[in-house]
């Protein structure tokens, strides 16, 4: 197939690679083996029928091919990084659609190229400045305002493609190189370092590898993005803070604009260094408590977490009941749910006893409560959209749960089961469920379980799995329990009695085994 065959350039990105041997043949797209489908992701590890395939019409090595990819530097970015769709620190390249992408690279590297190339370093979201130019990558054509390869790529259907220096819209030259920022330059320098070579950054020697590095600037970029926690652009040195308010749809730092992310990644190194001086300093002046890192608990580093833990988690004593009534009074006038969790987040502690004696949750629901909440279910799915794959993640949620409650297992457990184990679950139900004992609704929700369980709508990402678990999250990657009980708990404070345990785990024994 191929009678020109470039050798990759060291650096150089996968789809860069494929793309460049793609146009010297005459191709408009890369080629693809006939059993191939494009991958979202068109930079990460191919199949192994594929990589068979690239390896031989290229006549290139597959562990040189394996180290264009952005899974090659996984193991020094985050433990988990191979096992998640979405992984942490990439940006995404949104390679279906010619807009709303944030691929970047740097116009001073592709003009002194002899033959210009995407660099791999530019798909992570830690460099937003070019570690040899020290200029920042651009994410825009300055003449059309399309975007960077590879997330163009769609539009190679419609015109021929030209060289990388070339916006592959408009084609003119790509331009737009900013002025040199030699902080920001030596910042990449040494991220790119711990993230090829595992090089722990001088600043940073609390770190025991490259994982925790990467772990911790993470949890730093979260906070700083998180509009809870905004009091701390205050308290930073003046040449951190600014005016200018962060993207509020944006989740993960991975999801900004590279100047936005240029002032996180600063601004969390910052923090990180001089370790916990800075750290400390902010936070105490900022009156950050353990509360805002709770999202990111998971993957801090244990240095990180011990500080926390240790250091802002507020101990107040002496909390009277007439404070708690004070603030009960509070979250009901601003509308807001009055549970013992934003009690404490109102009064800044951590536990109270005044607080246990005037809001006492009952943790066991009823059959009817559970009845009325497999309705609203119910009801939120009929009416979910398909987009983001909404209306198959509720569907998965309810299976999940429905299962839990039946079989009165706890939701990690049910997570974590493969499909055999499942459909052997739902037929040791159905076989149990024969007796005057067993009421109707159990009839009736065992029946909704098996109709999602042969009916379910896949999760896009299903397609492309191979996880050996029945349920997966929307990115492939393995589905936490913590987050399907952080959805129930927000629906149960809407759909149920606010004294109600907001857990659902007030459902589990309502419907005792010895029943069945």
């Amino acid at each position: 197939m191929f009678l020109l065959r470039p050798a990759p350039f060291p650096g150089e990105s996968l789809s860069s690679w494929r793309q460049r041997g793609g146009i010297a043949n005459g191709f408009r797209l890369y080629p693809r083996p006939n059993s191939s489908s494009y991958a979202l992701e068109p930079d990460q590890y191919p199949k192994d029928e594929e990589l068979r395939w690239l390896s031989d019409v290229s006549r290139v090595a597959k562990s040189a091919i394996q180290a264009l990819c952005l899974d090659s530097l996984g193991s020094h970015i985050s433990a988990q990084f191979m096992q998640s769709g979405r992984r942490r620190w990439v940006v995404p390249c949104r390679a279906n659609s010619s807009v709303s992408n944030r691929s970047s690279c740097c116009p001073m590297c592709l003009v002194g190229d002899a033959t210009p190339y995407f660099r791999l370093a530019w798909r992570f979201a830690f460099i937003t400045h070019c570690p040899l130019h020290g200029c920042p990558l651009s994410e825009t054509c300055a003449s059309c305002g399309g975007g960077m390869w590879p997330a163009s790529q769609r539009i190679l259907l419609e015109r021929v493609p030209s060289a990388f220096s070339n916006c592959q819209c408009c084609g003119e030259t790509i331009g737009g190189a900013g002025s040199v920022d030699s902080e920001m330059q030596e910042i990449a320098r040494s991220l790119w370092l711990c993230a090829t070579l595992g090089a722990v950054p001088r600043e940073m020697p609390q770190a025991a590898n490259a994982q925790e590095v990467f772990d911790a600037l993470w949890v730093m970029a979260q906070l700083l993005l998180r509009s809870g926690a905004r009091q701390i652009w205050r308290v930073l040195p003046s040449s951190f803070q600014t005016s200018e308010p962060f993207i509020n749809h944006a989740h993960n730092v991975e999801q900004l604009p590279s100047p936005q992310r240029a002032r996180i990644i600063n601004a969390a190194c910052w923090l990180l260094s001089s370790w916990p001086a800075n750290f400390h300093q902010a936070t105490s002046a900022a009156k950050i408590t353990k509360f805002h890192f709770s999202v990111t608990w998971d993957i801090q580093p244990a240095w990180l977490s011990s500080y926390i833990r240790e250091n802002l988690s507020v101990k107040r004593r002496g909390l009277t009941e007439d404070e708690v009534r004070s603030a009960i009074s509070q979250l009901e006038d601003d509308g807001l749910a009055v549970t013992k969790s934003s009690l404490r987040r109102a009064l800044k502690v951590t536990e109270s006893r005044a607080i246990h004696t005037l809001v006492k949750h009952r943790h066991r629901a009823t059959r009817e409560e559970f009845t009325t909440f497999c309705a609203a279910v119910e009801q939120r799915i009929t009416e979910a959209p398909r987009s983001r794959d909404q209306k198959a993640t509720l569907s998965r949620d309810y299976l999940i749960l429905l299962l839990s409650v039946l079989s009165d297992k706890s939701m990690e457990t049910v997570c974590k089961m493969t499909h055999a184990e499942v459909a052997l679950l739902l037929k040791q139900l159905h076989s149990q469920s024969f007796g005057n004992s067993v009421p109707p609704a159990f009839h009736a929700a065992l029946e909704c379980a098996k109709n999602l369980a042969e009916n379910e709508e896949p999760l896009i990402c299903a397609q492309n799995t191979e996880s050996t678990q029945r349920f997966i999250g929307r990115f492939g990657d393995e589905l936490a329990g913590h987050t399907v009980r952080d959805r129930f708990a927000k629906m149960m404070r809407l759909e149920l009695g606010q004294e109600l345990w907001n857990s659902v785990d007030a459902f589990l024994g309502i419907y005792p085994r010895y029943e069945l």
